[in-house]
């Protein structure tokens, strides 16, 4: 069996686990390894997805958690703006997506490490419309949406079960819209049906055990680890390119 199999459950595996304690993660992981094994667009459609069948299982599981007020003004702008860019991502060059990529996880884990205790945004209309374009234009390009979700209902909800359940639900709402434009494009083929079974097996399994662990392990532990890995995989992903 082709080893990619094997890399690529383990890495959805950990990715899912993380997204299902800490309402984000899997995006973030998984493109900094899928973009060295697939091309971009196929990455994030695979990404997609695989994310698809994760946050369907929490959405479902706590839906009567979603706190609708805190992510309509959010959501609105984000899926429009998440949609025209998906449009472009598909047509720019692979290269510089990828060196666009890595910078953008590089500093992105450097002001989440130093800055998110001390900075956060009053969830209301104004700030959940410009969090909403910048997400979009995130999870658009790049497929990565969820470190600026966090950044706008962290602060505003502040319990766990209700945080998450809002984050997955527009997860499940971005990935729809996003992956069927993509799929349209040609993103994903038959070639692909044995990876995504891969994928979707590990993301199951991984959303199921991050969902037992939810309330067990420390988050704050786990962002740091995942804001160094994610800051350094970003460097390598740069260096690839140049």
């Amino acid at each position: 069996m082709d080893i990619l199999y094997f890399k690529l459950f383990f890495v959805i595996l950990a990715g899912s686990c993380v997204q299902a304690c800490v309402g984000f993660g899997l995006p973030v992981v998984a493109m900094i390894f899928l973009v060295q094994w697939f091309d971009f667009s196929t990455s994030v459609a695979l990404c997609q997805i695989t994310g698809l069948f994760g946050v369907s299982y929490i959405t479902i599981k706590y839906f009567s958690k979603i706190q609708w007020k805190i992510l309509v003004p959010f959501l609105i702008p984000a899926l429009l703006i998440g949609m025209v860019c998906v449009y472009y991502s598909v047509d720019l060059n692979v290269g510089l997506l990828k060196i666009l990529l890595g910078a953008f996880l590089f500093l992105l884990a450097i002001f989440l490490s130093f800055m998110s205790d001390r900075f956060s945004i009053k969830a209301n209309t104004l700030s959940g419309i410009i969090t909403g374009i910048i997400s979009g234009v995130f999870n658009g390009f790049f497929g990565i949406g969820g470190p600026t979700v966090a950044l706008y209902m962290l602060p505003a909800i502040e319990e766990r079960q209700p945080y998450i359940a809002t984050v997955q639900f527009y997860f499940l709402l971005a990935g729809i819209t996003s992956l069927s434009i993509r799929l349209e494009k040609g993103a994903l083929n038959t070639t692909h049906l044995g990876y995504i079974g891969v994928s979707i097996v590990a993301m199951l399994i991984g959303t199921v055990a991050g969902d037992c662990f939810m309330n067990k392990i420390s988050t704050k532990l786990m962002k740091k680890i995942v804001l160094a890995f994610v800051g350094i995989s970003g460097l390598i992903i740069i260096f690839q390119q140049l």
